[in-house]
């Protein structure tokens, strides 16, 4: 009974998970990221497209910290990674970037602050995004901008339907973010 209420909650989640409120979404692959790197700033977001495999059926969800190198908390067992664009060409995924509509420079240094302030956490599921004892990669995402956005006095909810939990499609449909459209 317990495995058959997993498997519904992923069902569920997985579908709801789906839709988006961006138009025109247009993927890119790393490489189109790479000749383009001169558009990425620090603090912005990749979201990898979903697939249904085990380890992508909800997409994943990270930060650049400078224009070469990501951070994320990548898959269960592991804790921190400070990942390159050539790393994440190995994935053979599409991605998109995302943009927070007031980035600031403040902003970004206290982004890269929290960043380095959550590098001892280890990768696990929790059942509250507030809840920082541990990471999964969008609740990561979620909390370095809501953490960030409070020490400032800014008020930053990159969950783009307000749930418990926040996937990186869920970032994807926030109002507060901009996707940033390179060149092919």
């Amino acid at each position: 009974m317990r495995y058959l209420f997993i498997i519904l909650i992923t069902i569920l989640i997985f579908h709801t998970g789906c839709a988006n409120n961006k138009s025109n979404i247009k993927w890119n692959n790393i490489d189109t990221v790479k000749k383009n790197r001169t558009q990425i700033e620090i603090g912005d977001i990749i979201i990898k497209k979903k697939k249904f495999t085990p380890y992508s059926m909800f997409g994943h969800s990270a930060i650049f910290v400078t224009k070469d190198y990501i951070a994320e908390f990548p898959k269960i067992g592991m804790g921190f990674l400070l990942s390159t664009l050539n790393e994440w060409d190995a994935l053979d995924s599409e991605v998109i970037i995302l943009r927070y509509n007031n980035i600031s420079f403040n902003l970004q240094q206290e982004i890269i602050k929290n960043i380095l302030d959550s590098r001892d956490k280890i990768y696990r599921f929790v059942f509250n995004k507030k809840n920082n004892e541990y990471y999964y990669c969008s609740q990561f995402v979620w909390e370095i901008f809501y953490r960030s956005g409070k020490n400032l006095n800014i008020d930053i909810d990159l969950d783009g339907d307000g749930g418990l939990f926040v996937f990186p499609y869920d970032i994807l449909k926030s109002d507060e973010l901009t996707v940033i459209h390179l060149n092919k």
